[in-house]
């Protein structure tokens, strides 16, 4: 008698077939239940089934049994309303993947002294699966709170941190980049980046704002993260506030650096 494949089973044909990366490819359903906990963590509130499934691209009944997956496995959690939220243990591992990238506590103890320090709120932006995204931000106590938060995405060609990353970036990841759609600013402002090691933000989608960016170095010295300092246009002096940016990004970096050595004992 031919024993049915399994569904869960990394032979099912549906789900795994040879490709070029180690001979096997990724779980489809996983992919596509992954896409899902990607449409709630990408929205401000929680979300109705219709409109998920219209993100997502799949029937009601499909999109709802991987809610149903997500919500067993702890990730995601209904409110009284019908709505679908993600629940903490989504904030929790988002934790563990910041403290394993140095952005942890410690990183964040950086940018709370350096919001206190200056004022204005203090930003730490990587590349996050072909998005710039800010992964750590802190407030300077009694100051109004920026309109940004932690998991935003920022614009390559507008964003003090794009443009940074842009002009120090090692070219693989800039790359990558610009294969998800991202566009370079003018030629002359990342050159400018590169000559002075900062850059500022254009105000294009926030005209009130502006913000003053330095590049983040990693053990091997090579950028990783951006750093930025945001505030009102008004009383914003990007000139003033590059001294304490630049100590708590090469801090940021010493941290990289003492970490890496750790592990490798």
């Amino acid at each position: 008698m031919n024993k049915k494949p399994d569904p869960g089973s990394a032979n099912n044909a549906t789900d795994a077939k040879p490709d070029d990366e180690g001979g096997v490819r990724p779980l489809s359903s996983a992919l596509k239940t992954l896409e899902v906990l990607d449409a709630l963590g990408e929205s401000v509130s929680p979300m109705r089934l219709v409109d998920l499934a219209r993100i997502v691209g799949g029937s009601r009944a499909t999109v709802y049994q991987r809610l149903l997956t997500l919500v067993r496995a702890g990730w995601v959690e209904p409110t009284y309303d019908g709505l679908y939220r993600l629940s903490l243990h989504a904030a929790r591992v988002g934790d563990a993947a910041l403290a394993h990238a140095s952005l942890g506590d410690r990183a964040e103890a950086v940018l709370r002294e350096l919001a206190d320090t200056t004022g204005e709120t203090a930003s730490l932006a990587v590349v996050d699966d072909g998005r710039i995204r800010i992964a750590r931000r802190a407030e300077p106590h009694g100051v109004l709170k920026a309109e940004l938060r932690i998991g935003a995405v920022l614009t390559l060609d507008g964003s003090a941190s794009g443009r940074i990353l842009a002009a120090f970036l090692p070219q693989g990841t800039l790359d990558e980049l610009l294969r998800a759609g991202g566009i370079l600013a003018d030629s002359h402002v990342i050159e400018a980046a590169r000559e002075t090691g900062y850059a500022t933000s254009s105000q294009r989608d926030m005209p009130d704002v502006m913000a003053v960016a330095v590049p983040v170095e990693d053990a091997q010295q090579q950028c990783y993260a951006a750093l930025s300092l945001v505030g009102p246009v008004s009383r914003f002096d990007a000139q003033a506030l590059l001294g304490p940016l630049r100590d708590a990004a090469a801090e940021l970096a010493a941290m990289h650096r003492r970490q890496h050595i750790d592990i490798r004992r």
